[in-house]
């Protein structure tokens, strides 16, 4: 199939989409045991994110201000699009970056591009939360690690993946002494940003269109090209539970810009989640 005819293919995909008006695929929304009877009763939710960037420049190397943009756009559009669906959002404020990557790795790590570079073991930024409890820290960072593991894997239910590893009732006890919502919602992002030229260099071309058509989820890539791989999860702050998650492979995007998180993200991972309007399927 030459390129041509891909592209045609493509924009009658999208021209049929703004048709029939294609919701996002529920493929890898799971539900956990007590989603049904429990999601009703939320009706605030906290969210805490931590994003982990990094850029292949002329080497690659962790981004700290790419991933604190990540992590504030991609905060936004959840707070805005959950506030459609009736919740009460609240934000643990801070800056995390990395607490979910292999602790026993060290990596390359800049401010931003141009800058010098350090060799560090992760976290490689813990502003957290702008608090001095650091049992509170402690937690939060477990968490973060918790819902990533088990989202991430395809073993099992992420649900009962995490009830094995969960929060303790202290541990709930102690989030409880900061966050006042009924549920808390856990986003991780970790991908790479390939400076357009580069990627043009490579002739990913291809690559991106792939991408497209088959929803985001790169089925072969040799070349180098801007990824992203999102995993949330909604836990239940009055049993520890993990109520519902998601996961997103995306390639190709600007994964620093407002637009992308507004458009296409916020709407792909939080679509499936019940709003407070009703129960059951959006």
């Amino acid at each position: 199939m030459n390129f041509r005819m891909i592209s045609i293919l493509i924009h009658l995909s999208l021209i049929l989409c703004s048709f029939v008006s294609c919701a996002p695929t529920s493929l890898n929304v799971k539900k956990g045991p007590t989603y049904e009877s429990r999601i009703s009763t939320v009706n605030t939710l906290a969210v805490v994110n931590d994003f982990c960037l990094v850029l292949d420049h002329k080497e690659k190397y962790v981004s700290l201000g790419d991933s604190i943009k990540a992590k504030q756009v991609s905060q936004q559009a959840a707070i805005d699009y959950l506030t459609t669906k009736g919740y009460v959002l609240d934000v643990i404020e801070g800056d995390v970056v990395g607490s979910f990557v292999d602790l026993n790795t060290t990596y390359r790590v800049a401010q931003e591009k141009g800058m010098d570079m350090t060799f560090q073991r992760p976290p490689f930024v813990n502003h957290a939360w702008g608090v001095h409890d650091y049992e509170f820290q402690r937690v939060i960072i477990n968490l973060i690690r918790m819902i990533n593991a088990s989202v991430s894997q395809d073993l099992e239910m992420p649900a009962v993946h995490f009830s094995r590893s969960g929060l303790s009732q202290s541990d709930l006890d102690i989030i409880k002494r900061h966050v006042n919502t009924d549920a808390i919602l856990v986003v991780c992002g970790e991908g790479m940003m390939v400076p357009f030229g580069k990627t043009l260099l490579e002739g990913v071309g291809t690559g991106v269109l792939t991408g497209v058509i088959t929803g985001g989820f790169v089925s072969v890539s040799v070349y180098s090209v801007s990824y992203l791989n999102t995993r949330i999860g909604l836990v239940d702050l009055t049993d520890g539970q993990l109520l519902w998650s998601n996961k997103l492979k995306s390639s190709g995007e600007n994964y620093i810009s407002p637009n992308y998180y507004n458009k296409t993200w916020a709407n792909t991972m939080l679509y499936h989640l019940d709003g407070k309007e009703k129960t059951g399927d959006n």
